[in-house]
């Protein structure tokens, strides 16, 4: 997962910092992307419940 990636489905670039590009790395690791590249979706939705974020946002 390279800065230059587009964030989403809009195609919308962001730029990260050094410290957030380590950090969301980590995070896609651990939802132990397939050969594809493409997160476990079991793992995603791990990782969603464990932000204690509201559902009206996960939805988003």
């Amino acid at each position: 997962m390279d800065q230059g990636s587009a964030a989403g489905t809009g195609g919308t670039f962001i730029s990260l910092s050094d410290t957030e590009q380590r950090c969301y790395s980590g995070l896609y690791a651990l939802c132990q992307p397939d050969s594809s590249g493409k997160p476990a979706a079991g793992k995603v939705a791990e990782l969603f419940r464990a932000s204690q974020l509201p559902a009206e946002t996960l939805h988003q």
